[in-house]
């Protein structure tokens, strides 16, 4: 079975023959004598290339597009009702879902977002924490909205909790007390 580690062990190693290079290592494979090999490595070879230009269409342009997307419509739906509250959070969490299903091809949020974030994860974590704390406790922001962007398990049903903020406490959202 062809792989692509084998490929490119050829590409750089050579062959038995001593032909470098990727072009002799998939002519090898692309044209081997015998017919049954060569049809299943020509289809391992196909499928890889679909595969990998599928996973970086997904991840270059669909799943930023449809991020996008669901931002707008959230915005313009609001959360006023429980019913559009429940579709709102449960499009985000599936485009959420989607997006970080993609990150590895998506070179762009690889390379200019955690991969060049030198701060560690547990500094982040305690500025945020700190940050919102504080914004409420100086009234800048709403105790209840600050509280519901602590966890991530209550930020990710932020528009659940902006559905019961409306209609329990008869507040918008940043609206303080």
């Amino acid at each position: 079975m062809v792989t692509l580690a084998s490929v490119l062990h050829d590409a750089y190693y050579g062959d038995e023959n001593g032909n470098k290079g990727l072009g002799n290592a998939i002519d090898k494979y692309w044209n081997i004598d015998d017919e049954n090999l060569r049809t299943a490595y020509r289809n391992n070879l196909k499928q890889f290339a679909f595969d990998t230009t599928a996973f970086l269409f997904l991840g270059m342009v669909t799943a930023p597009a449809l991020e996008t997307a669901v931002t707008s419509m959230v915005k313009e739906a609001g959360n006023g009702s429980l019913g559009t509250a429940l579709i709102n959070n449960t499009a985000v969490n599936l485009v959420s879902m989607f997006s970080t299903s993609t990150d590895d091809f998506n070179m762009t949020k690889s390379v200019f977002g955690r991969g060049i974030q030198w701060t560690p994860f547990s500094l982040t974590t305690l500025t945020s924490t700190y940050q919102r704390l504080s914004s409420a406790i100086t009234g800048n922001s709403d105790w209840y909205d600050s509280l519901v962007k602590l966890a991530a398990a209550t930020r990710t049903q932020e528009c659940l909790f902006d559905c019961i903020k409306i209609n329990t406490l008869g507040r918008k959202i940043g609206q303080a007390a």
